[in-house]
């Protein structure tokens, strides 16, 4: 599942992440596990950020004419959301649904504490909070400045 912004946003909303992901300067969207889905103005082209993975934790989808385009294309595509949410399954996300409510646009579930200080990343230690404030404390955790 993904949320797509009424108003896109600058790479600043995400904290330490905005001096590494290069001409993608405006956010565009979010999934529900806080992966940001990022564009750049200057070429069209599209990127998605998975703050949480470990090592290449930045796909690359190209030029599209639009984010029309690109929603019909990729993010449409159901191989999209499943890799977006490996290793977890759609009923571990129902769950965490079921029992913290559906998130908000600006808003995801993120394991407390982040694996990368020792948290096991298991669903039942899922909270619901702001994306954006997840994603800088997830770099953060990550060493990243």
């Amino acid at each position: 599942m993904y949320y797509l912004l009424d108003k896109k946003k600058s790479v600043d909303y995400i904290g330490v992440w905005a001096n590494h992901i290069g001409k993608h300067t405006e956010i565009i969207g979010h999934t529900i596990l806080g992966s940001i889905i990022l564009y750049s103005p200057d070429t069209n082209e599209y990127l998605v950020l998975h703050p949480r993975m470990s090592g290449s934790n930045a796909k690359f989808y190209g030029e599209f004419d639009s984010i029309e385009e690109f929603e019909n294309t990729i993010l449409k595509d159901p191989g999209f959301n499943q890799a977006c949410i490996e290793p977890l399954t759609q009923d571990d996300i129902q769950n965490m649904i079921n029992r913290l409510g559906q998130p908000k646009t600006e808003e995801c579930f993120y394991p407390s504490p982040d694996p990368a200080i020792g948290g096991s990343g298991e669903p039942e230690t899922f909270n619901k909070g702001n994306v954006w404030i997840s994603a800088d404390i997830s770099g953060q955790n990550r060493g990243l400045e």
